[in-house]
């Protein structure tokens, strides 16, 4: 049956508790992902492991890079990148604590073997990151970050970053054209 799914607005201007994290965390097996220890809310591992099997029927490898990460790990993150780069570059690539979709548990980066699993622009041109982008909205995933939307985002293009949402959000999201931050803030 379609699965429906709370949205949270997650943006640069909302933010989730340090506290926060999903109650149906489950580990992801390898090789759905990349190496243990990734974990997933229930409904997004079902839909992710079902979109790879599907890949998978095209000769197409796809694997979870990335799954949930805690408040204080996306915090430990972003410091890293502050350090490494400053703060407003940091900023374009990285969400604040609190403001990650990945601390929701259903937010995804993909990536396959064609670029050394590398979360890099570049997987947008391999066969996975295309048949991703073309198949994506039909497991019920969203791309976050589009290209050219970073007015809007706040985040520079990420084709590996995909939010589980349900296939009926999915389609109708996709259906206005429009990214889930602009289509969540007029709802």
């Amino acid at each position: 049956g379609v699965q429906t799914c709370a949205l949270p607005i997650l943006s640069k201007q909302t933010t989730l508790s340090p506290g926060y994290v999903p109650q149906d965390l489950q580990s992801v097996p390898v090789p759905v992902a990349v190496r243990p220890g990734i974990r997933l809310r229930a409904n997004a591992l079902a839909a992710a492991t079902e979109l790879i099997d599907a890949a998978a029927t095209q000769g197409l490898r796809i694997a979870v890079v990335s799954g949930y990460r805690s408040y204080q790990e996306q915090e430990g993150l972003f410091n890293g990148y502050v350090q490494q780069m400053g703060r407003e570059r940091a900023e374009r690539i990285s969400a604040l604590p609190g403001h990650s979709e990945h601390q929701l548990g259903t937010a995804i980066d993909f990536g396959s073997p064609s670029n050394n699993y590398q979360l890099e622009e570049n997987f947008a041109q391999t066969p996975e990151g295309r048949w991703l982008a073309e198949n994506g909205v039909r497991y019920g995933f969203l791309l976050s970050y589009p290209a050219g939307k970073e007015p809007v985002t706040g985040y520079a293009y990420e084709p590996w970053h995909w939010r589980y949402v349900g296939i009926e959000n999915a389609r109708n999201v996709a259906a206005t054209g429009k990214t889930l931050t602009e289509y969540l803030a007029t709802r």
